[in-house]
């Protein structure tokens, strides 16, 4: 059986029709609109390429958090590379929390053992495997902060002995 023919007047006339329908529905205008529209697909975002927040409390304490992580992991940031990897960190250690905290509401809604509970097992596995790559992302940024700040006191040490050197010949 073949298909049928199509009329190139009637593909070219549908053509037409499709932009004349896309001009007028070419989605936000606003950058509020275009904020909201982002989040369209967004589910659980744990898996999203930048933290997720789903209210204004959770906003209030994820400033906290940072806060917290940069005080004691980042107290003198001179570097956008330090920035960078400082993101990463906070991201990845904020979805290890959402991980737990999903995890703890799970089981305290379920009646039966949540880990024995086949409604909930695919559930909890695939929150485990996103720990486990938050918990990755975590250690690799922690790496990373870890050699640039070892890097920055070396050659600070180094630049104070080449001046005492000079200095003291």
């Amino acid at each position: 059986m073949s298909s049928p023919a199509i009329n190139p007047s009637q593909s070219e006339t549908r053509a037409e029709i499709n932009r004349a329908n896309a001009q007028q529905s070419t989605g936000p205008k606003t950058a509020a609109g275009k904020a909201i529209s982002s989040r369209n697909a967004a589910t659980h975002g744990l898996t999203a390429s930048r933290v997720f927040l789903r209210n204004d409390e959770e906003h209030a304490a994820f400033a906290v958090f940072e806060a917290a992580l940069e005080k004691e992991i980042l107290p003198n940031p001179d570097s956008a590379l330090e920035n960078f990897h400082f993101d990463r960190l906070v991201a990845a250690a904020w979805n290890i929390d959402r991980c737990d905290r999903i995890q703890s509401e799970l089981a305290s809604t379920s009646t039966a053992d949540p880990l024995l509970d086949p409604a909930h097992a695919k559930t909890f596995h695939n929150i485990e495997l996103y720990r486990r790559r938050n918990e990755r992302s975590y250690l690799m940024a922690a790496k990373q902060i870890r050699e640039l700040q070892s890097e920055k006191l070396f050659r600070g040490l180094a630049l104070s002995a080449d001046n005492n050197a000079s200095e003291n010949p």
